[in-house]
């Protein structure tokens, strides 16, 4: 009974974690879409990797992808985004068992890099089926990587300064949050104020009390002749 209960409870929290990260996911995304080829996602599912797991990692980055498509619909950035986001998730998993900035941050940049080459492959190949002659698919591909180029050089740049800035700092947030120490600590800063909160109301109604026995006294004083 009590291994069926730790099971269930186990399943919760880790259902519950999954929630939250793929939550957070795509509130990240939706936060800075009014910055072109700027996000936190790769950020972010990197951190989740680094510290839970692939586990934890491609489950909450496969909710991610079905989320935003059922947000925005079926397009070719639908196949782009299982494959990118997945492969983050698996390779920053494996790769950062030990959490370490510099390879988060290479993890970053190639990925990120590699992200406009995706994109276009992924496009071209989609003008290949829809009629595109083959011979013609890989000036194509040059022509519309050239002209997303500017986007992808700020998607890696972005990240670059991104990841180096804030991977140390979240990962270390993250960990306290797995080990169950930020919890714990909030608790025990919710149980000393309350601590302190009773012992401040049991010393007012100490000094109430003498307050009202010196006001006693003084007018027993004062009706004495």
């Amino acid at each position: 009974m009590k291994k069926a209960e730790g099971k269930f409870k186990n399943t919760a929290k880790y259902l519950c974690y999954v929630a939250v990260m793929a939550a957070t996911l795509t509130v990240g995304k939706l936060a800075l879409s009014f910055i072109p080829n700027v996000e936190v996602v790769t950020l972010l599912i990197i951190c989740y990797a680094a510290v839970f797991g692939r586990r934890y990692a491609i489950f909450a980055t496969m909710i991610f992808c079905a989320v935003e498509t059922a947000i925005y619909g079926f397009g070719t950035w639908v196949l782009l985004y299982f494959i990118y986001w997945n492969s983050l998730a698996v390779v920053s998993s494996l790769s950062l068992i030990k959490p370490k900035l510099y390879v988060a941050v290479i993890i970053a940049v190639l990925f990120t890099a590699f992200f406009g080459v995706l994109s276009t492959a992924i496009d071209v190949t989609f003008a290949g089926i829809y009629g595109v002659p083959t011979s013609d698919l890989g000036k194509l591909f040059g022509a519309y990587y050239v002209k997303g180029v500017w986007f992808y050089v700020t998607h890696v740049v972005s990240n670059l300064l991104i990841v180096s800035a804030l991977f140390v700092p979240l990962t270390k947030l993250l960990t306290k949050i797995k080990n169950g120490n930020y919890l714990e600590k909030s608790k025990n800063l919710t149980t000393l104020n309350d601590v302190q909160n009773d012992a401040c109301i049991s010393k007012n109604d100490s000094c109430s009390v003498l307050t009202v026995d010196s006001e006693t006294d003084k007018k027993e004083t004062s009706d004495k002749p």
